[in-house]
């Protein structure tokens, strides 16, 4: 765990943003968050890294209030961005997920892109459903995103997302068949790039410069 620490703390993932980035969403992934959220709710986004997500989607929903946690020193700009922009619906904390108290369930849980670099993810995963009281959304690599990725001369045009894919100490990648089984307590009610999960295979396969990555919404069952 210290040294996927340490190495976030070196490259600051997603990276820094202007208050520009964040007037419009077109990234697919984050559009199939947005989905899932409006306002009123309580939102805890685990592995926030900069405070991307928190952010945007504070700005976005500013009834909603959001609790962002990561571990990594990028959080500093995140709540830097934060209270230079006025964005005071989210608060952010420097800590180690499973070591912080969580003393009340949320409407919405996000671990976008966090888990699979977690090697003790199986906690990780039980603490994160025992914090959603709804909505659970979980971005996972899927192994079949790392095939093509051997043989492919990848431009990623971005050199966090080339050493966040290239360079990290530890990841795991699952299906979408593995995923679901994790979550018995959950139903699936979408995800990008699909929710077909053949499809997803054959998507996860070309999505290489992601590492495969698929974002699920899970809904808790009634």
């Amino acid at each position: 765990m210290l040294a996927v620490q340490n190495f976030y703390n070196r490259i600051n993932f997603p990276g820094q943003y202007q208050i520009d980035q964040l007037k419009d969403i077109s990234n697919r992934y984050l559009l199939c968050i947005d989905q899932a959220l409006h306002n009123g709710q309580t939102v805890l986004d685990v592995g926030c890294g900069t405070g991307l997500v928190s952010n945007l989607f504070g700005i976005r929903y500013p009834n909603s209030t959001f609790t962002a946690i990561d571990f990594a020193d990028g959080v500093k700009f995140g709540q830097q961005f934060a209270t230079v922009h006025g964005v005071t619906n989210v608060q952010f904390y420097q800590k180690n997920f499973l070591e912080y108290n969580i003393d009340t369930k949320y409407d919405v849980v996000i671990c976008q892109g966090v888990l699979h670099h977690m090697p003790d993810s199986i906690a990780a995963l039980d603490k994160l459903k025992q914090a959603s009281k709804n909505i659970l959304i979980l971005g996972l690599y899927h192994p079949w995103g790392k095939k093509l990725k051997q043989w492919a001369n990848i431009d990623y045009g971005n050199e966090t997302l080339k050493l966040d894919q290239e360079e990290h100490p530890f990841e795991t990648a699952y299906t979408c068949d593995q995923v679901k089984t994790m979550l018995p307590e959950f139903n699936l009610i979408s995800s990008y790039p699909s929710s077909i999960n053949i499809m997803s295979h054959i998507e996860a396969f070309f999505n290489y410069r992601n590492g495969g990555l698929i974002t699920y919404i899970f809904e808790r069952k009634s």
